[in-house]
């Protein structure tokens, strides 16, 4: 079913949903920011990833391209 759908929907479960997806989304977003900054910064994957509570070859797999676009 579309999220526009849902987000329309007259319950409040489905729009809690719809509304912490959003939420994430943004989330999301700023961490990506985030990670930019800080590998602009030189800081290292593995330290990256320490923060992320994840490897460093989990954070730069997950982030590497999208800071490299």
């Amino acid at each position: 079913m579309d999220s526009a759908v849902l987000k329309e929907a007259d319950t409040e479960t489905l729009r809690a949903i719809a509304e912490l997806a959003e939420t994430r989304n943004g989330v999301d977003e700023q961490l990506t920011d985030a990670v930019r900054s800080a590998r602009h910064a030189h800081r290292s994957w593995s330290e990256i990833g320490a923060m992320l509570g994840v490897s460093k070859q989990a954070a730069q797999r997950k982030y590497g391209p999208k800071i490299s676009a």
